[in-house]
């Protein structure tokens, strides 16, 4: 494949250490290769001494978002193992993303960011989401509800460790496949995503049922989108408010929930454990997994050092977090 880079390294320790005794985010890079300007897809295998082995992936978001990228990983694995694959559907970008400004990646220097991960089990999660459903009197999921309660700890901690409350955004991702392809919308490959920003401006806004409420608004709006070439539309009016005021921190949030990353089988068996790797940027993120056992989220989080020590202490959060999980 054009673009495509690959290699093998061995590790002298083993699996163990990466994945059952939450090894840090720093340690996980290691297994992750890097794409590029020429390669666009990288992909590492990972070989350690008790025998175990990790598949790492890289993918440029310039060519698929979450959903393609794990379809490509499943269609792979589905080949190698006798099947055949899928026969997608390439869409070319809209003519809107043409002269968009993109953030800037850089690499912090006034704040150290660090990414940690956090274990909710459903069972607490739902406590919150019926709590939440009850008050407002309408339909949630829980991504909706617990994406709503982590942007708002995270929000709290920044205002906290300022000393002063600044305009928040949070930028929540939706697939817009099926919305738009009635036909087989799953074979469909490329940036098939609108975005919602909710923005607060005030501190006063910032309780769990307005962000949830302005989440649910914005989603609905996203849900009259009618093609591709709008997609592009909503995203280049966004992009000003995203990147154009430096006074404004912005919270990037992706949830991988209940896409088949458990179902990988490389005729090796399914994962152990997958792990998402944020990259290592000045970007305020938030992602959400299905655990192993699809019994709860792991949230990773990516902060400033000094607001995730305030985040790590914050009693509404520690209220829903698997008391045997490593923070």
């Amino acid at each position: 494949m054009k673009g495509l880079s690959s290699w093998k390294r061995s590790h002298d320790t083993r699996l163990d250490d990466y994945i059952r005794k939450e090894a840090n985010h720093e340690s996980l890079r290691e297994l992750h290769p890097n794409v590029s300007i020429t390669n666009m897809v990288a992909v590492q295998l990972n070989h350690f001494i008790c025998g175990g082995a990790a598949v790492a992936v890289s993918i440029s978001h310039k060519l698929v978002d979450g959903f393609t990228m794990v379809t490509f990983i499943n269609q792979w694995a589905k080949v190698t193992c006798g099947g055949s694959p899928m026969k997608p559907y390439f869409l070319t970008p809209p003519t809107s993303y043409k002269n968009v400004e993109l953030p800037k990646v850089t690499i912090s220097h006034e704040s150290k960011y660090v990414t940690k991960s956090f274990v909710f089990p459903n069972s607490k999660i739902n406590v919150l989401k019926e709590k939440v459903m009850n008050s407002m009197g309408i339909t949630l999921s829980r991504v909706e509800v617990f994406t709503s309660l982590l942007f708002k700890c995270s929000v709290d901690a920044a205002t906290t460790k300022s000393g002063l409350f600044k305009p928040s955004i949070l930028v929540h991702p939706i697939n817009m496949r099926n919305k738009i392809f009635k036909n087989d919308p799953e074979k469909v490959a490329g940036n098939i995503l609108s975005s919602v920003a909710v923005k607060m401006d005030d501190s006063r806004e910032i309780t769990l049922n307005e962000v949830v409420a302005k989440l649910r608004r914005g989603k609905m709006e996203a849900g009259e989108i009618r093609d591709v070439q709008e997609i592009g539309e909503k995203y280049a009016s966004m992009v000003p408010m995203l990147i154009g005021d430096p006074s404004v921190q912005v919270y990037w949030t992706t949830s991988f929930c209940w896409f088949p990353l458990y179902e990988v089988d490389f005729g090796w068996g399914k994962p152990v454990q997958v792990k998402y790797v944020i990259p290592e940027v000045d970007f305020k993120n938030l992602v959400l997994m299905d655990t192993p056992d699809k019994d709860g989220i792991e949230v990773t989080i990516r902060l400033p050092e000094e607001e995730m020590l305030i985040l790590q202490q914050d009693k509404e959060l520690l209220a829903f977090i698997d008391i045997k999980s490593k923070v």
